[in-house]
């Protein structure tokens, strides 16, 4: 009895559905609205700030924190928030 031939990628059909890929972030908001939580350190990096800088300004109260845990957060809303009072004064 003859074996039914291999399925081989050369004989598969391309799939049609189309391939969904994020554009790139072309601006700050876009990069901000990527993720809603943000970690100290990387809020530090996104504002161009040291650690020890936006941690004074946390607890000048300048920028709110959330937690999870023992984990200490920024919002990517109070982010914004930030950045457009710096822009104001």
């Amino acid at each position: 009895m003859p074996r039914p031939a291999l399925d081989r990628e050369a004989d598969r059909e391309p799939d049609p559905s189309p391939v969904i890929v994020d554009p790139p972030a072309s601006t700050l908001d876009e990069l901000i609205r990527r993720r809603l939580l943000y970690p100290i350190t990387e809020a530090a990096y996104m504002l161009g700030l040291s650690e020890k800088t936006l941690r004074r300004r946390i607890a000048d109260g300048a920028l709110e924190t959330v937690r999870d845990g023992r984990r200490v957060f920024i919002t990517a809303d109070e982010l914004d928030r930030y950045v457009t009072t710096l822009r104001a004064s």
